[in-house]
């Protein structure tokens, strides 16, 4: 095992701030140590373009969209401390870090050098750790980057030894599911830790300096069983309704819950750029907003990454976007005690060429079969993981100013 620099803490919950995507924005990170009073861990948090050939080799992803933005965080792992790059994806089950195998062939600067680390050596998937919390003896990762990119590693040789435990506060994952397996993919390794969330014991945690108007929705709790098409390490609510310029849309209940297969959850989800909706109630959501910004917009036939096709021509000229937006309908998701709003430049995606897109795509083209809520429209927005209460917090900030008062300097 990796262990990080702030490995004795227990994260009880995340809090991160996302403002205008290739800005800096900030992370909070609140742990409870034993004896001191809790205090806010602050990180630079960056949305970052990633180059597909910095990524190592994989199989063919046999889903259409592939997302080009992620958010990402800088930590030092191991002892001696090495600085590596991080995705932060509150949709994936485990961590990953990205392992250099010591080839000159596979060196890459963001990654960790496990035979530099007096802190990392391997176990057998024999060992009690592993028996006693993997689910499968001899699990075969699937790489998760979100719900909007899935992988899966080619089938390995014999089932490679998961990382030493060397203690009970791993902190380097922010999903719910299980720990620890390593995954060999082409010349490269991929590490796998497992966060465990929840505050054990100690003082509570002082208050944060920031008078923020939290709205709570609770957390849904998963199936008694497993269920093919539910993800029980997401971090999902209950999705209620859909609002388009202050008009709810007309899906029945159903349209929008998890069916007897568990498809149709909704999950909050940092690790996927934008916000995916199944089938009907994407087909709602992109005639009504079509109707509404007749005049405004002009539409065109083109569709980005295939889930995207409500794509429009703005105006010419450099105000005349901005002014376009101005006018468009705000998109709220109506959760159960909070809603995500959604209005303004954050409704498009400029793709080139003076296109731009609806930022919410079609999860049934995407081969994604869950609601999504994306770190796009996160942005500007404060997110609070209280797991202790299990439920999430929003409130609608301005990071600039929250960093500010938080001390972090952008």
């Amino acid at each position: 095992m990796a262990s990080f620099s702030s490995s004795k803490a227990s994260l009880f919950n995340l809090l991160f701030l996302c403002s205008l995507l290739y800005q800096v924005v900030s992370v909070v990170c609140v742990r409870a140590p034993t004896t001191a009073e809790p205090k806010p861990l602050l990180f630079a948090l960056r949305a970052q373009k990633v180059a597909s050939l910095s990524l190592p080799r994989r199989p063919p992803n046999k889903l259409r969209f592939r997302h080009n933005v992620s958010l990402t965080v800088t930590l030092s792992a191991g002892n001696p401390p090495q600085n590596v790059s991080m995705v932060l994806d509150t949709g994936s089950e485990l961590s990953w870090l990205l392992c250099s195998n010591g080839s000159s062939s596979s060196a890459n600067p963001l990654a960790f050098e496990p035979r530099s680390s007096t802190s990392f050596s391997p176990i057998p998937c024999s060992s009690p750790t592993c028996r006693a919390q993997a689910r499968d003896p001899a699990p075969r990762p699937r790489a998760t980057r979100g719900a909007g990119s899935a992988t899966s590693p080619r089938p390995p040789p014999p089932p490679p030894p998961p990382l030493r435990e060397d203690d009970d506060d791993g902190d380097a994952g922010h999903g719910q599911g299980s720990p620890l397996v390593r995954d060999p993919v082409g010349d490269a390794a991929l590490l796998l830790l497992h966060l465990r969330p929840r505050r054990r014991g100690g003082p509570p945690p002082r208050p944060l300096p920031l008078p923020l108007p939290l709205n709570y929705t609770p957390l849904s709790r998963p199936p008694p069983l497993p269920l093919p098409y539910f993800d029980r390490a997401a971090y999902s609510v209950r999705l209620l309704g859909i609002r388009v310029g202050g008009a709810r849309l007309p899906l029945p209940a159903s349209a929008l819950a998890p069916d007897h297969t568990g498809a149709g959850q909704t999950m909050v989800d940092s690790g996927t750029q934008f916000t995916f909706l199944l089938g009907d109630a994407y087909a709602a959501l992109r005639a009504e907003f079509l109707r509404r910004t007749r005049g405004v917009l002009r539409p065109l036939d083109y569709a980005f990454e295939g889930a995207f096709d409500l794509c429009f021509r703005t105006p010419e000229g450099a105000a005349a976007p901005a002014r376009a937006t101005r006018r468009l309908p705000a998109v709220a998701l109506e959760l159960e005690g909070a809603e995500v709003a959604v209005e303004g430049e954050r409704l498009l995606y400029e793709v080139g060429n003076g296109v731009r897109c609806l930022t919410f795509g079609n999860a049934d083209l995407a081969g994604i079969s869950a609601f999504v809520i994306g770190h796009h429209h996160q942005q500007n927005l404060w997110v609070e993981y209280d797991l202790d209460n299990a439920r999430l917090g929003f409130a609608p900030v301005r990071c600039d100013l929250a960093s500010q008062r938080l001390g972090l300097l952008l």
